[in-house]
C-alpha cells in the first residue's frame, strides 16, 4: 500500500490531483511524487520524471506559494505542484495537466498548464487517485 498526497483542483471542479514537487533542469521540467512503495515507483520516496520545457516554465516555478526541498535530499527547491493525468488530443498521447498555486498567472488560483508525460507515468499518478 503506498502513501500519497492528494488534493482537490485548486479550479474547484472536484477533481483529485496528486501533490508533486517541480523545478527547471536542464533537460526540461522534472517532477517528483511522494508515493513510496507505489507500483511504478522507481526512487525510494516514489517516483520522478522529466518532461519537456513548456515556454515560460521559469515564471510558472517562481509563481508558486510553496516551496519544498527535493525529495531525494539533493538539495534544489521545487515549487509544490498538483497534478492529473488526461488523455491527450492524438493517439497514445498521454497528458499531465498540472496546477501551481501562487501568484496569478493564467488562473485565478496561480497558473495551469499541461505537458505530454509517457503513458506509464499518468498509469503510476492514476493509481495514486
Amino acid at each position: 500500500m503506498s502513501t500519497a498526497f492528494v488534493t482537490e483542483s485548486a479550479a474547484g471542479t472536484g477533481k483529485k490531483y496528486a501533490l508533486a514537487l517541480m523545478r527547471v533542469r536542464d533537460d526540461g521540467l522534472h517532477f517528483q511524487v511522494f508515493a513510496p512503495g507505489a507500483f511504478g515507483a522507481n526512487r525510494n520516496y516514489g517516483f520522478s520524471f522529466t518532461t519537456g520545457l513548456p515556454e515560460g516554465a521559469d515564471a510558472l516555478v517562481d509563481s508558486a506559494i510553496l516551496k519544498a526541498l527535493s525529495l531525494a535530499q539533493t538539495g534544489p527547491k521545487y515549487a509544490v505542484v498538483a497534478v492529473n493525468p488526461r488523455n491527450g488530443k492524438g493517439l497514445g498521447e498521454t497528458i499531465l495537466h498540472v496546477q501551481v498555486r501562487g501568484r496569478k498567472i493564467n488562473r485565478s488560483y496561480g497558473a495551469s498548464f499541461d505537458v505530454a508525460v509517457p503513458v506509464e507515468v499518468a498509469q503510476n499518478i492514476e493509481n495514486l487517485l
